[in-house]
């Protein structure tokens, strides 16, 4: 039984299946249009009336009135309804999902981490998008959500790979345990390519200088690098030179870093804002989303491990996924086979020996190791070379000597009792030490001589050792 109440541009349906009980779950949509079908069929509405109220065309109208009259009212239903889509997750697999999105290493991860991670890790190949709605479906939110983004205009990548370098550190929660750590990096702006990670306590000389060996002894030495305006980078007093500087013919004072840059021909360029390094930062963006949930999945806990993590899984696994190919041809220059890069990227300054061959430095005193004769002459100006790698070294006349720890009374304003997170720091970074440090070292003074290496190397300021 129906009634129908129609007008010009306004239709009213009321309709009762009272023959079709098997439809009953219908949605209305469905049950008008069937309705509105049947009355074209008993002759009570026009084809042009039939078309405007169920929103179809004229020859959808003739059509569908046919397979009504052959198959029923069955014919207005889509061919697959109630067919189980052929790429429908069937509810194992998505249980499963659930349970591995739950477990605390996958704490915080966004979606399509989430789906590459199921892809390598547990052997799930599922869509992106429907893993989407499954974890929505279940209340599940991902943390890296779209949001409106200051439109930036984008530069050029460079042509070359090897022409530009982007160096720079972030602090963040990396292996979850409530410690911010510094995590350098560098990146090469023709084709997106990590050419080096290293995490330090803090941002910090030995980090930089850590990536750039990476860099250098892995692909060559590029001709540009570009950096925030740090004070390892830049010196706040880099128009403040010295006599001895201008003799030397000296344009501006450097840092220890720019000293080491200059003598490889790696010309350095300052940014002013963060956007001017964009694929820097956007590396880290991408890194802070994936890497600490990589780091739990790994069990990484120390900085020491996770160094050796970072260099054989996370920078592979970055450039095959993200690097592109570049417009032309790397123009990396190699290291020569003469040069130790180790010599370079450390600390070097000028002193004077004094009659036994001993000089000072940062409050400490050295002695040159001689095999019982003088091997450089007493009041000479040398050049200490020192680094968590290669110990302490002495350059004279182009050769390099080695250098030791000589022993004099310890003043009484020299504070001896140490903090434990100073000597914590610098041990995490000594796997790389040469052995030389044994011989650097004496027992008494062990504590002092790691604050000694904190302050040259870890230290989160500007170095306390110029």
């Amino acid at each position: 039984m129906s009634l129908f109440f129609v007008t010009h541009s306004f239709v009213i349906i009321v309709y009762t299946f009272s023959a079709m009980a098997i439809f009953s779950d219908w949605s209305q949509k469905r049950q008008i249009k069937i309705g509105i079908i049947t009355k074209f069929i008993d002759g009570d509405l026009s084809r042009s009336q039939t078309a405007e109220l169920a929103g179809i065309s004229e020859r959808q109208v003739t059509r569908i009135a046919k397979e009504v009259k052959e198959l029923g009212a069955e014919a207005v239903l889509h061919k697959n309804t109630g067919n189980k889509p052929a790429n429908s997750i069937d509810a194992e697999t998505e249980k499963a999902i659930l349970e591995i999105h739950s477990r605390p290493e996958y704490y915080n991860i966004n979606f399509l981490h989430f789906c590459d991670s199921l892809r390598d890790r547990h052997g799930i190949l599922i869509p992106y998008p429907s893993l989407v709605s499954i974890l929505k479906r279940n209340k599940k939110e991902s943390p890296k959500k779209q949001k409106r983004r200051k439109v930036h205009k984008r530069r050029r990548r460079k042509e070359h790979p090897g022409e530009l370098i982007q160096i720079d550190a972030s602090p963040f929660d990396w292996l979850r345990n409530g410690k911010m750590y510094s995590l350098h990096g560098a990146i090469d702006d023709a084709t997106g390519t990590v050419l080096g990670l290293y995490l330090c306590e803090n941002e910090c000389r030995h980090g930089y200088f850590e990536v750039m060996r990476q860099c250098i002894l892995n692909c060559g030495v590029p001709l540009s690098l570009y950096s925030d305006r740090h004070t390892i980078f830049r010196s706040p007093k880099e128009d403040r030179l010295t006599a001895e500087e201008l003799l030397e013919g000296k344009e501006k004072k450097l840092t220890q870093f720019g000293r080491a840059m200059d003598e490889l021909g790696i010309n350095i360029i300052f940014a002013r804002s963060a956007q001017a390094k964009g694929r820097i930062e956007r590396m880290w963006e991408t890194l802070q989303s994936r890497l600490p949930v990589e780091l739990a999945l790994s069990g990484m806990k120390s900085i020491e491990e996770t160094n050796d993590y970072l260099q054989t899984h996370i920078i592979p696994y970055f450039n095959g996924k993200w690097a592109v190919e570049a417009e032309n041809k790397p123009i990396y220059v190699p290291l020569r086979a003469d040069v130790d890069i180790d010599t370079i990227l450390c600390v070097k300054e000028k002193r004077t020996t004094d009659n036994a061959g001993v000089f000072s430095f940062g409050n400490k005193a050295f002695q040159i190791v001689d095999a019982g004769f003088p091997l450089v002459p007493k009041g000479q100006r040398i050049e200490v070379l020192i680094s968590l790698r290669i110990g302490i070294m002495v350059s004279y006349k182009g050769q390099i000597f080695q250098a030791i720890r000589y022993i004099k009374p310890i003043r009484g304003d020299v504070k001896k009792k140490i903090p434990r997170k100073v000597i914590s720091i610098v041990k995490n970074h000594l796997k790389h030490g040469s052995p030389q440090w044994k011989e650097v070292w004496h027992s008494e003074q062990y504590d002092l001589s790691l604050k000694f290496l904190y302050d040259l190397f870890l230290a989160d300021t500007d170095m306390r050792i110029k």
